[in-house]
């Protein structure tokens, strides 16, 4: 019962947020659609061959990681299995619901739950380390130049956050300090956590795995960016490319907001920060786009999951809540 309403939350923030955003912009549908109708459709789709390549360049990172916990798949499994979960994040609430997906499939690969659920989250991790990391070099160009002073301070607490994490990841020491905030997690948690906090402190003994595996992310995460500043050439935007290294981040962190794979959420962050450089019918073509750059990829990764019999194995995906 609690999942189920906790499921309606989240669609009911979509729906809300995407009523808002139709309202506000009631007057400048007109535009959009002109931008849309005449958007480059070239681009359009070399940003989505991007996007694939990305997939390509974060299944080799998730493969290093998995070699450390001793789960040793190929390239194409691991292309295979980040296939899997871009499909299912356009059916699960949230934005890392594939990633659920991934360490379900891993987990039946392997045998080893706890392995493979820390070697996916790790992959996140690193991924927002790479993207903060862009996000503060980009922020120390364009410190007077932002538009937002929102997206300075988003960077900012973020990166705080970040770093606090990172900390007492690489260090027991810091991590013990904190232990006096134990009585908050459930109990029934607590050896969980325990046990995937020292899988993640592994990662520390395999410097030229983890060197390699953050090199895949700072690819991956500027191709990210890239397909982002492509698509919103496809609409007429002209903005540096280096404000994408900013604003990208900040949109990414937002879409982890509890809602349906971050939808309304994301475009309303993208409306609202690019906005600051473009105009807002602009901003809202360019959302629109990602949309369909984002549901096109995932589309075909539906199709190459069932050709490789995926349809037969959808009722394990419940079990992957449960991970």
């Amino acid at each position: 019962m609690k999942a189920k309403l906790i499921s309606i939350a989240r669609f009911l923030v979509s729906f809300l947020v995407i009523w808002v955003l139709v309202f506000i912009y009631r007057d400048k549908w007109r535009e959009v659609l002109g931008h849309l109708s005449s958007l480059n459709l070239w681009l359009l789709i070399f940003s989505i061959l991007i996007y694939f390549v990305t997939i390509f360049v974060v299944s080799i990172r998730m493969q290093i990681l998995l070699a450390v916990q001793k789960i040793k798949i190929s390239i194409m499994r691991s292309c295979h299995l980040n296939i899997i979960g871009q499909f299912f994040n356009i059916f699960l609430p949230s934005a890392v619901g594939g990633d659920v997906v991934k360490a379900y499939y891993a987990y039946k690969e392997s045998g080893d739950k706890l392995a493979s659920f820390t070697s996916v989250v790790f992959d996140r991790f690193l991924g927002f380390f790479a993207i903060m990391c862009m996000a503060c070099g980009a922020l120390a160009c364009y410190w007077n130049q932002l538009n937002r002073r929102s997206v300075r301070t988003t960077i900012l607490v973020m990166s705080a956050v970040f770093i606090g994490l990172a900390l007492i990841m690489a260090s027991k020491r810091i991590a013990t300090r904190f232990g006096i905030f134990g009585f908050l997690i459930p109990e029934s948690m607590r050896e969980k956590l325990s046990n995937l906090y020292f899988a993640f402190h592994n990662y520390r003994h395999h410097t030229g795995s983890l060197i390699a595996a953050v090199a895949f992310s700072f690819l991956a995460q500027f191709l990210g960016i890239l397909l982002n500043y492509l698509l919103a050439r496809c609409v007429g935007i002209d903005i540096p490319l280096g404000i994408y290294f900013l604003i990208v981040p900040v949109v990414a962190v937002m879409s982890m907001v509890p809602s349906v794979n971050g939808l309304g959420v994301r475009e309303a962050s993208m409306v609202y920060f690019f906005g600051g450089y473009t105009t807002s019918d602009k901003a809202l073509a360019f959302a629109l786009v990602y949309d369909v750059a984002l549901y096109a990829v995932s589309f075909i990764c539906g199709i190459f999951y069932a050709f490789l019999g995926g349809s037969s194995k959808f009722k394990g995906i419940k079990d992957a809540v449960s991970l």
